[in-house]
């Protein structure tokens, strides 16, 4: 697992059903990764794959959304409060 600056790894962890030592199944990792993407904190993910002696390692490469980016408009009034307008 790499990119993960801010998000713990168990929160990335705990949305994969494919497991170190058990079979690769391709539905399986198109469901981890959508879930992945359901989770609306990364701008991009993709698993790295390389073959190895017994089989296949995989890498999942995150890149997480700024913070700086909100999901709802804000507003910074003169009395230096954070004001949330709601669509």
């Amino acid at each position: 697992m790499q990119g993960n600056r801010f998000t713990r790894e168990y929160v990335i962890r705990r949305e994969l059903r494919s497991a170190i030592g058990s079979p690769l199944y391709l539905k399986v990792l198109r469901e981890d990764l959508q879930r992945l993407d359901n989770l609306d904190i990364f701008s991009s993910r993709r698993m790295l794959a390389r073959t190895v002696d017994d089989g296949v390692a995989l890498t999942l490469d995150v890149r997480e959304i700024p913070f700086a980016i909100s999901s709802s408009p804000v507003m910074l009034s003169s009395a230096a409060r954070l004001h949330s307008f709601s669509t």
